[in-house]
């Protein structure tokens, strides 16, 4: 919780739940990979870092759309781990999130299924410009 309330950062990103479509979360999770892996919250309210939670009638909606991001959206492919926790929302009431967890490449580059490469600095996501990359 100390981390929400800190706010989003190079590896903590929110997400309101089935808002985001596939591509859009697909670059988040390319990001994210390609910096040091993260955590995508999924019931978070940006503006305020308040849980508001996923309806639980779309928990496999929410679920899908995040496996459908990872695998058919980036390339190549991540395979996330997903988290179901209830945080404290309003009133200390527990609100039901996803927490997606992407890890942080060994071999590769990701890429969106656009052809884009996207690394995290801060909150903000930036183009890895080809002529700027060389492998280690």
């Amino acid at each position: 919780m100390d981390s929400i309330r800190a706010g989003e950062d190079t590896e903590l990103s929110f997400a309101r739940g089935e808002g985001r479509a596939a591509a859009r979360l697909a670059e988040v999770f390319v990001s994210m990979a390609n910096t040091n892996g993260g955590r995508v919250v999924s019931g978070v309210r940006d503006s305020d870092r308040l849980a508001v939670g996923i309806d639980p009638d779309r928990r496999e909606l929410v679920e899908q759309l995040a496996v459908n991001a990872a695998t058919e959206n980036c390339v190549p492919m991540i395979v996330p781990v997903l988290n179901w926790e209830y945080l404290p929302g309003a009133d200390e009431e527990p609100a039901l999130c996803l927490i997606v967890e992407i890890p942080r490449p060994v071999h590769e580059l990701h890429q969106t299924s656009d052809g884009r490469f996207l690394q995290r600095i801060g909150s903000h996501r930036r183009l890895i410009r080809r002529n700027g990359w060389r492998a280690c």
